[in-house]
């Protein structure tokens, strides 16, 4: 009866990728390097001024993804909620999403009996 109930776990390693959330990108003109934003978050209707103009004239920027609290050492990957910016803890709530090995499109993952194991150290 004991065998009927257990079940074998393959683990197997595989190539993805982690992007951060596209929010945390910045959306700048090419020539200047204003934002192609206004202050209500709404595209900026002088780099702007239609949808062809604005992608044109923006790009999204790539980021720093250590200023976001994201650390990666060989296949650990560690996600800091707070940085101390100048003396500041300030909360950078890191937000990532796995892709899958070319790099195109998002992966799911699949949790062993629906749980996430994390490990919570404070450090200040």
């Amino acid at each position: 009866m004991a065998g009927l109930f257990s079940r074998r776990w393959i683990r197997t390693a595989r190539d993805t990728y982690l992007v951060i959330d596209a929010l945390s990108h910045p959306i700048q003109d090419i020539k200047t390097g204003a934002s192609c934003e206004n202050s209500t978050g709404r595209p900026d209707p002088t780099i702007c001024p239609t949808t062809e103009a604005c992608a044109q004239n923006c790009a999204v920027e790539g980021i720093n993804y250590a200023q976001h609290g994201v650390q990666t050492h060989g296949n650990a990957l560690t996600l800091h909620q707070y940085l101390d910016v100048n003396g500041v803890e300030t909360e950078v709530s890191p937000r990532l999403y796995l892709l899958g090995p070319k790099a195109e499109n998002y992966e799911m993952l699949q949790l062993l009996n629906q749980e996430f194991t994390v490990s919570i150290q404070r450090h200040f």
